[in-house]
């Protein structure tokens, strides 16, 4: 009998421990009522990163920051406020990061083009150490010839190569 008592008695705190996110999500949908308004309001969310979350943009992360900002961003528009003025607001307060798009300035051309240009600088180190490798190979191929045979083949060889590049 009192198993039942204290499950029932803990039914009833989950409940009420749950039903204020119920209220906040409540909340947040009845601020947007034309559904002109509701559609900017999804485009925002999806347009904008939850701070706390990682990689998660306002419409699906149920933080408490986040629910906050989506809140925000429909009162905002309730106001007359544009998308553009409510992400000037929201990346004044929170910086850049909370866009989802961040703009190409500044440090952020620097983190998009490093890695291609890393690519691009290793690529040649490894094609010309490759050749490098090669041509010591060739001249320790060469078994038996002194040093003056070896400076005789190779410009020989670069003689080769200048006749066949032009």
């Amino acid at each position: 009998m009192s198993f039942r008592i204290n499950r029932g008695f803990w039914l009833i705190v989950l409940g009420l421990a749950l039903l204020p996110l119920q209220g906040l999500a409540d909340e947040i949908k009845k601020q947007v009522l034309s559904p002109e308004l509701e559609k900017r309001a999804q485009y925002l969310e999806h347009d904008l990163r939850c701070v706390t979350c990682a990689g998660q943009s306002l419409a699906d992360s149920t933080a408490p920051l986040a629910i906050d900002l989506k809140s925000f961003v429909r009162r905002e528009l309730i106001k007359g406020q544009s998308e553009e003025a409510i992400k000037a607001d929201l990346v004044k307060k929170y910086g850049p990061t909370i866009l989802a798009r961040p703009p190409l300035s500044g440090i952020h051309l620097f983190l998009w083009f490093t890695p291609i240009i890393l690519l691009i600088l290793s690529s040649f180190f490894v094609v010309f150490w490759l050749k490098r490798r090669r041509i010591s190979h060739e001249l320790n191929d060469v078994i038996g010839l002194d040093m003056e045979e070896k400076q005789r083949f190779e410009r020989i060889r670069q003689q080769n190569r200048d006749e066949n590049a032009s």
